[in-house]
């Protein structure tokens, strides 16, 4: 046997949550760089409907209404 431990990766396809997830943040940060605040709000609101306790998604929507307020 081996002597040395091999670490074994199996590719797995992701679910239409994950990909939906995935798909919303790229936007919703797209739209946060652009300083479409409103836009990237509202997207973010839609993550934390799918992941309930997402803290990422709860920052980025305190900073647009922050930046919204007071442009960067």
């Amino acid at each position: 046997g081996k002597r040395e431990y091999v670490r074994v990766y199996e590719p797995l396809r992701p679910s239409e949550e994950a990909v939906k997830i995935t798909l919303l943040s790229d936007r919703a940060f797209q739209y946060y760089l652009e300083r479409r605040w409103q836009e990237a709000i509202a997207l973010y609101r839609e993550l934390t409907d799918i992941m309930k306790d997402d803290p990422v998604s709860e920052i980025f929507i305190e900073r647009c209404k922050y930046f919204k307020e007071n442009d960067p």
